[in-house]
């Protein structure tokens, strides 16, 4: 009995300091250093526009397709801080950070009920220190919460083909969230189609259990709620969002086939280029100082869990190992397949690589002679990657940079009107300075411009005067 609770009272501990290591990470120095790119102002516009000007936004920015948008739901969460905390501008970084740290045990749980305890706190260790992971802590965007809600919903399915239907209608809740965060985590539908099917065709309880009207009701109901701005939108504008985004998935599949493209004006990365974006990001996800080791270390992971998944349909079943490969494999072949080098698109990868990481950890360490050296090893990574990352100032522009361009904007306009000018968003975020610093931009066209321009982490404001 005390060596249970001698045993309880480690494992606390340990998390109690991966959380605490994990906390301080995402908050170091996160006033000065905070990312505050273009994209992220237009959501901060959006947000205090709707306070101000009670204007409720169904949906947010546009994609890389213009006629597709983000869901709004980053802007109401934005509005909610702003009114709590006088719109300051770094509170919303530290919300996505803390609500990071909230991933971490999420991680841990998910992680210890699919497969251990070990893998839990190894999967909560490999997140907590992860440098791409935490970089995006850090960044008060719509992007910021897809680990979280890409955690959660790897556990629904889980529970649901373990024999839990009531975590059926949360999946579908979950995805519609996930939409609404970032449109690219459609792709995780494919993930849960397959196992759908496959349990339909293997007449298992979980799947054909799911077949009466409350199930199905409830379902719906789940996936319309979070939907429900986005879906009023869509009746407004000809169903961008829904219908027109499923055919135009269906379009993206059939140029898989040889289906020529119907507009050539549209540029798309290589497939060499897509997987040199993959390999860096990988290398940030797991190891920043070193690719090769990084590169091995998923290689090795997913063919571990590729012969498991393997072995669990040989045996006629779905099991956590199945449900995990899926994860990796359907959210990376899917973004190589979109040709889109967009870090809006890996925050769903960052569990299901860090839980497959645990796995192969964790299975090293069954021989108990090599499990001090595998110890050693994770500790050494996670702390290594937090050495380089704070020492690397988060690879980030200072957020206190763009604070000092806000001011010496205001100071140079010496209180005329003048308007902020930038390639695409890239004003938007100094237009929000501004007017949060209280000399804001003109809403009108004015003779007096600021003109802004970003080079490796460098802004420089440009005066000029219309004639």
């Amino acid at each position: 009995m005390a060596t249970v609770q001698n045993n309880k009272l480690i494992k606390g501990l340990l998390l109690l300091s991966i959380l605490g290591l994990g906390l301080f990470l995402r908050i170091y120095k996160l006033d000065e250093l905070m990312p505050f790119l273009g994209d992220q102002g237009w959501f901060y516009i959006s947000a205090r526009d709707m306070i101000i000007g009670h204007t409720i936004p169904l949906v947010g920015i546009a994609s890389s397709h213009p006629w597709l948008h983000q869901g709004a739901l980053w802007t109401y969460i934005l509005a909610l801080l702003f009114w709590l905390f006088n719109f300051n501008p770094i509170i919303p970084a530290y919300f996505t950070a803390t609500v990071d740290v909230l991933t971490i045990i999420i991680v841990y749980k998910v992680a210890s009920n699919m497969f251990s305890v070990r893998e839990g706190l190894i999967a909560s260790f490999l997140y907590a220190t992860s440098p791409l992971i935490i970089m995006q802590s850090r960044l008060a965007y719509h992007t910021s919460f897809i680990p979280l809600f890409t955690t959660l919903f790897i556990y629904t399915l889980y529970r649901w083909i373990n024999g839990s239907i009531a975590f059926f209608p949360v999946i579908f809740f979950l995805l519609g969230v996930l939409y609404n965060l970032e449109i690219a985590t459609a792709v995780l539908w494919f993930i849960f189609f397959p196992i759908f099917v496959y349990g339909f065709w293997k007449r298992k309880k979980w799947a054909t259990k799911i077949l009466n009207y409350r199930t199905i009701l409830y379902s719906a109901v789940a996936w319309i709620m979070p939907m429900i701005p986005m879906l009023i939108y869509d009746t407004q504008h000809g169903y961008p969002q829904t219908i027109k985004f499923i055919t135009w998935i269906g379009y993206k599949i059939l140029k898989l086939f040889g289906y020529p493209s119907i507009n050539l004006q549209i540029t798309e990365e290589s497939y060499i280029s897509i997987f040199i974006f993959m390999s860096n990001k990988i290398q940030q996800i797991i190891f920043s100082p070193n690719m090769i080791i990084s590169i091995s270390l998923f290689i090795l992971s997913l063919i571990l869990i590729a012969f498991f998944f393997v072995k669990a349909l040989r045996k006629n079943t779905i099991n956590s190992f199945a449900i995990l490969f899926l994860s990796v494999t359907v959210s990376v072949i899917g973004l190589i397949l979109a040709k889109t080098a967009s870090d809006a698109y890996l925050p769903m990868l960052f569990p299901c690589i860090i839980i497959m990481l645990s796995v192969f950890f964790g299975m090293i360490m069954v021989n108990k002679r090599l499990t001090i050296i595998v110890i050693l090893i994770i500790v050494s990574m996670g702390l290594i990657n937090s050495f380089y990352l704070i020492k690397d100032n988060y690879a980030s522009q200072k957020f206190t940079q763009k604070l000092d361009a806000a001011k010496k904007i205001i100071s140079q306009a010496n209180g005329e009107p003048y308007n902020i000018v930038g390639n695409g968003n890239l004003s938007a975020s100094l237009g929000y300075l501004t007017w949060w610093l209280g000399e804001g931009q003109s809403e009108k066209q004015e003779k007096l411009q600021f003109i802004i321009k970003e080079d490796n982490f460098k802004i420089e404001v440009i005066k000029k005067i219309k004639i």
